[in-house]
């Protein structure tokens, strides 16, 4: 359980989770946050909302979230 606050996020689908295409969604997210004067606080996560093993390579299947102030 986290506290809540601000994330900025990206959805992925099951085909970018491989490397070197999830570093892509993590460095979108990076710079979406430094381009908008936000100010990253704390890691950055993958939050699943699916399992991959069940879905076709278009399909969504995570988050890649980072929290931001």
């Amino acid at each position: 359980i986290e506290e809540g606050g601000q994330q900025a996020f990206t959805t992925i689908t099951k085909s970018q989770l491989e490397f070197p295409g999830i570093l892509e969604a993590y460095d979108a997210v990076a710079s979406w946050v430094e381009a908008n004067h936000f100010d990253f606080e704390g890691d950055p996560r993958e939050v699943y909302f699916a399992d991959p093993s069940q879905l076709k390579d278009d399909d969504p299947v995570a988050d890649i979230a980072w929290p931001v102030r």
